[in-house]
């Protein structure tokens, strides 16, 4: 459902419509598709499938505009998209957070050395994630407290 606004000037806000589609997967390598919209008077309907061979996927689609007439060849459309992996991001991603969820507890635990050890494994695979950053930062912090609360107890503070 589409509820198009014009935020400029409302009374030119498009009217509402909606959309409903379905694909089903006839085999490893084949989808087939279909779906209807229905926009202030206009209502299309399409039909198409997707094959994927390899790293491509073909998709054809036909879509019909039931306030024109039928005309066989200028409503198809055909699309062609590559699949070049994500580079071992999902895999890299899913180890810095396993270390990333090690290290939190360790550190829940007490154990600040192995928690630091786990914090700095999740930033060489990733050294952008900042909650291992911060996780760092928290183990610093806390030390930097222990050592001004162990100052202060002597009497050379």
């Amino acid at each position: 459902f589409s509820l198009p606004l014009n935020m400029m000037n409302i009374e030119l806000s498009e009217k509402p419509y909606f959309s409903v589609g379905l694909s089903v997967a006839v085999a490893k390598f084949l989808s087939m598709r279909a779906g209807v919209l229905i926009k202030s008077g206009n209502m299309r309907a399409t039909i198409g499938s997707a094959i994927n061979i390899g790293n491509v996927a073909f998709d054809i689609n036909y879509t019909l505009d039931l306030v024109t007439q039928l005309q066989p060849l200028n409503r198809v459309t055909i699309g062609v998209r590559l699949n070049f992996g994500d580079g071992n991001r999902k895999q890299n991603g899913d180890k810095v957070d396993e270390y990333y969820l090690a290290g939190l507890e360790a550190y829940s635990q007490g154990n600040d050395d192995e928690a630091r050890r786990l914090f700095t494994e999740a930033l060489a695979i990733n050294p952008h994630f900042d909650p291992a950053k911060e996780g760092i930062a928290a183990i610093d912090n806390f030390a930097s407290l222990l050592k001004r609360i162990d100052d202060m107890q002597t009497l050379d503070y």
